[in-house]
């Protein structure tokens, strides 16, 4: 009987794949999962709409499989979700049992340094959705505009590198000289909201569907002030919100490009 071995599910929330796949009969497979449990590696903490993704997919997975297994979820955060691909790529079982979301931001790590995983081994089975993303901060920060962004330091939250809360604006420095000042080590991101909420952070990148799905109510009271965007563009974006690679030409846009593919890749 061959089965497939690691599947993924990975998230930009998330996009299935698999390092490989066998075909096998259904009957087969269903004889393998019949009586199993399967976890769903969450890159994150349990609050924020990551974690509701995962938990959609347990559910929608639970449902479907062949055997009907047990399917659990499992919080790993870390390093902006790489600590979760480090596991499910080099120490999960391999035998079908493990699928886990990778923020796929991270999938840019290993062209950022060194990587204990190879995304070029990933084969991407498909997406529930587009994911833009938007740099957004408090109503009351020191700077609620780009160009006063560039004078005065704002402290972003993020999970880690391998998050687009990290990359985002690390690159925005870069290009625009921006002084966004990046606070890594938040596990989710509703702990960063917290923080936000709080006054210990001035804002973050964030997702729009983020926004609009755990927090609504600070967009309906205007308690956030958007940035630029970057990926594609959503319908109930505010008016005149400015793309990320409108701001830059040449080179510059094109590294803007590759830093947002992951929004393109977006939910699976």
């Amino acid at each position: 009987m061959r089965l497939p071995s690691l599947c993924k599910l990975s998230i930009a929330a998330a996009v299935v794949s698999c390092v490989t796949f066998h075909p096998a009969a259904a009957d087969s497979v269903a004889d393998f999962y019949r009586g199993k449990t399967m976890r769903v590696i969450i890159p994150a903490s349990m609050g924020g709409s990551v974690a509701v993704y995962g938990r959609l997919m347990a559910d929608f997975l639970g449902r479907h499989m062949p055997g009907n297994p047990n399917v659990i979820t499992a919080s790993m955060p870390g390093a902006g979700g790489v600590q979760s691909v480090d596991y499910i790529f080099n120490a999960a079982p391999k035998d079908g049992t493990v699928v886990g979301e990778i923020l796929s931001p991270s999938l840019l790590v290993p062209m950022l340094g060194d990587a204990k995983f190879d995304p070029t081994k990933i084969q991407w089975i498909g997406s529930l959705t587009t994911r833009p993303g938007v740099v957004t901060v408090w109503h009351t920060a020191r700077a609620t505009t780009i160009e006063d962004a560039k004078k005065v330091a704002l402290n972003l939250g993020s999970t880690g590198v391998g998050a687009g809360n990290f990359q985002i604006p690390t690159l925005a420095n870069a290009i625009l000289g921006t002084r966004f000042k990046v606070v890594m080590g938040y596990p989710g991101g509703s702990e960063i909201n917290l923080a936000i909420e709080k006054g210990e952070l001035d804002g973050r990148f964030n997702y729009w569907t983020g926004w609009t799905s755990a927090k609504p109510d600070w967009i309906r009271d205007r308690k956030i002030i958007f940035l630029f965007r970057t990926g594609p563009h959503a319908a109930d974006m505010p008016a005149g919100l400015r793309a990320f690679d409108d701001l830059v030409n040449g080179e510059e846009r094109q590294m803007v490009h590759l830093a947002e593919a992951h929004d393109h890749i977006g939910v699976g």
